[in-house]
């Protein structure tokens, strides 16, 4: 897999000769680079926001030539790790982000990347961590072109590895972008309202991942939005835990699985009684939501049939 990956930036270089190609890491939960002969050379990017301490800043690493620099095969493989969720590599997160594609230079890059790194939230300037590969993954079906022209600025391509170990490409317009203002980026309101979810919605993935359920395209994380936003609103859940909760409750069984009579009853008592909804569920056990999983998987399989 890992020489796949690298054949992909091959082809890149390839076809863009006069382009240097940059990885992009984070270092919130450590520096997984730090060893690299090439690591002194790096650029931090340089985000001014209080959440960030200056000490976290990603960094910016100019590649050389595949097949010659270390650098290239060690980021392959580590992202893939992390990406694939190898339990040895889950301290360091997603700290393997991007590999951009730009025909400017180093700083210039790093310089419209931090500038990027802000996101308007009301009255307030909310950091963005556009990088996460997990948030990429969203961003991806979020954007709309002339935004991902103003994200990506002097970048042409922007590379990132899903969960499944495969490389993503969001690509620069070529149009002028009206989105393009001088500090942050212009996100509308339904936006916002979905990235307000991501960190969430990459929890439940992250287990659905550990369980080898799928997790790949839009389809999984607007069902998990979606779970997630109705959890809030119905039940008035409201910590990490409850939301998340309801949300696995709503793939692994159905989406309507609190409609089930017993089941709102439960929920309903335990809110009246001050308690969180979500731990009446525990009353039920393994066999009751196999059997209701299968009830749901037949009334879906008869409406396709009829």
């Amino acid at each position: 897999m890992q020489s796949g990956l690298r054949g992909q930036l091959l082809d890149l270089t390839l076809r863009s000769p006069d382009s240097s190609i940059y990885l992009l890491v984070d270092t919130t939960l450590g520096d997984p680079l730090a060893n690299v002969a090439t690591r002194a050379t790096a650029v931090a990017v340089p985000i001014r926001h209080p959440d960030l301490k200056h000490d976290h800043h990603p960094y910016l690493l100019r590649l050389g030539e595949i097949g010659r620099d270390p650098a290239i095969d060690t980021s392959l493989a580590l992202g893939l790790a992390q990406a694939l969720r190898s339990p040895e590599s889950l301290a360091l997160g997603r700290s393997i982000c991007l590999w951009l594609v730009s025909d400017s230079g180093i700083d210039v890059v790093a310089r419209h990347l931090a500038a990027r790194a802000r996101v308007r939230v009301g009255s307030e300037t909310k950091l963005f961590r556009f990088w996460d590969p997990r948030v990429m993954d969203a961003l991806e079906h979020l954007l709309r072109p002339m935004q991902a022209g103003s994200l990506l600025g002097p970048v042409s391509s922007c590379l990132w590895l899903t969960r499944s170990g495969s490389l993503a490409t969001l690509r620069a317009v070529d149009a002028k972008s009206d989105e393009a203002v001088v500090d942050g980026l212009r996100l509308d309101q339904r936006q916002l309202d979905h990235l307000a979810r991501v960190e969430l919605i990459n929890r439940a993935l992250d287990v659905l991942q550990d369980m080898a359920r799928p997790v790949l395209g839009a389809e999984v994380r607007t069902v998990l939005g979606g779970l997630i936003e109705k959890g809030a609103r119905e039940w008035t859940l409201r910590t990490d835990r409850e939301l998340v909760t309801y949300a696995m409750y709503g793939v692994l069984v159905h989406q309507g699985f609190d409609r089930e009579p017993e089941v709102a009853e439960a929920m309903e008592q335990a809110r009246r009684a001050g308690m969180s909804p979500i731990d009446a569920l525990e009353q039920f056990d393994e066999s009751y939501w196999q059997a209701l999983a299968g009830k749901a998987d037949g009334c879906a399989e008869a409406a396709r049939t009829a």
